[in-house]
């Protein structure tokens, strides 16, 4: 779908295993919608649940931002989200391709 301002509506899933670096895991899943400009910035917001390696379950509002930059037939986007939730927001840098 897109806006009379260039912009396409969009919602993204993100599966995402983080905390690997300290030893510790968190597996969680964000349903993500926003916008992405015909330029590559997005922007979008979504609940998030997730499980530590304890077996607690967690749930959170995410904010997420950021640019995908073409390279070819290989596009790179590179996004900031943060999690608002229980013990304080935590801050996650994304970076992933897309080929096509």
């Amino acid at each position: 779908m897109s806006t009379s301002s260039g912009a396409t509506a969009l919602m993204e899933w993100i599966v995402l295993v983080g905390g690997v670096e300290q030893d510790e895991w968190i597996m969680g899943v964000a349903w993500i919608a926003g916008f992405r400009t015909e330029g590559g910035l997005e922007f979008g917001v979504g609940p998030n649940v997730g499980l530590n390696q304890e077996g607690n379950h967690t749930s959170s509002m995410v904010v997420a931002g950021g640019a995908t930059t073409p390279f070819g037939d290989l596009y790179v986007p590179l996004n900031i989200a943060v999690a608002f939730a229980e013990g304080g927001p935590r801050i996650t840098t994304l970076m992933g391709w897309i080929s096509g």
